[in-house]
C-alpha cells in the first residue's frame, strides 16, 4: 500500500520532533499476517514514489528516501495500528508538498501457499474518520 499525505501545510520553519502514522483495520486473514509475514513497515518518500504523486505501478519499486522509517506495533488499538516515524527519518516529513509512505511485511512470503493479507481502510474510504493518519509535532523557533 501507498499513503500519501499533503503535509505542505507544516509551516516552513516547523522542527518536526515526532510523527505517528495511524491506520485503520477493514479485514484481515487468519492467521494474521502480522505472525506469519514479520513486521509491517513503512519507507518513506519526502515528496513521492515513483515520478509522479498519483499512484502507478513503478511506486512500489521506486526508491525511498528512507526504508524502514515506521515499524507498526503487531495488535490493534481500538482496530488502529500505529507506527512512530523514527527520529532520523523525520527530516523525510516534506513541509512543501507530500509525504508518501510504502507498506510492506517483513517478508513478501512464508511460502505456505496460502495467502496472508491485512487490509486497511485508505484515503478515500466514506467514512473520514477511517483514513489513514499522520499525526506530526513540531515546534517553531
Amino acid at each position: 500500500a501507498i499513503l500519501s499525505f499533503d503535509t505542505s501545510s507544516l509551516p516552513d520553519n516547523a522542527v518536526v520532533t515526532s510523527a505517528t502514522i495511524k491506520i485503520k483495520l477493514w479485514t484481515m486473514t487468519t492467521p494474521s499476517p502480522f505472525s506469519t509475514l514479520g513486521n509491517l513497515t513503512a519507507d518513506v518518500a519526502k515528496g513521492f514514489f515513483g515520478t509522479s504523486p498519483a499512484l502507478e505501478s513503478v511506486d512500489y519499486q521506486a526508491s525511498a528516501t528512507g526504508l524502514s522509517a515506521a515499524t507498526f506495533g503487531s495488535t490493534a488499538s481500538a482496530g488502529w495500528y500505529s507506527a512512530p516515524v523514527s527520529g532520523s527519518m523525520l527530516g523525510a516529513i516534506n513541509r512543501l508538498g507530500r509525504t508518501q509512505f510504502r507498506l510492506r511485511f517483513t517478508l513478501q512470503s512464508n511460502n505456505d501457499s496460502v495467502a496472508n493479507y491485512a487490509a486497511f481502510f485508505s484515503g478515500d474510504a466514506l467514512t473520514s474518520s477511517n483514513r489513514p493518519e499522520l499525526i506530526v509535532q513540531y515546534y517553531i523557533p
